[in-house]
C-alpha cells in the first residue's frame, strides 16, 4: 500500500515546469512495479530502492503518464 501511494505521488505530482526540466512519459497496461521502476531508472537515471517482499504483494497497474515533469527534491549522485 505504501508503494502504491509513493508511485501515485511520483507520477501525479504536479511540479512547476521549467524550460530545462526533464519530463517522463510512460504508458502501459498491467505493468508491475518492478517494470515501472526500471522504466523510471532508464528515463531519469534515478534508482528506486524497494523491499522485494512488499513488491511481490502488489498487483499490476495501468499507467498513462505523458510528458510529466520530473523534478526530484533530492540531489543526484
Amino acid at each position: 500500500m505504501k508503494l502504491m501511494f509513493m508511485l501515485a505521488t511520483v507520477l501525479t505530482l504536479q511540479v512547476q515546469a521549467r524550460v530545462a526540466a526533464q519530463t517522463i512519459s510512460m504508458t502501459g497496461k498491467q505493468l508491475s512495479f518492478k517494470e515501472i521502476f526500471a522504466r523510471l531508472e532508464k528515463q531519469t537515471g534515478y534508482v528506486v530502492f524497494y523491499n522485494l517482499s512488499l513488491l511481490d504483494k502488489t498487483t499490476p497497474v495501468n499507467v498513462d503518464a505523458r510528458n510529466m515533469p520530473w523534478n526530484p527534491s533530492f540531489p543526484r549522485s
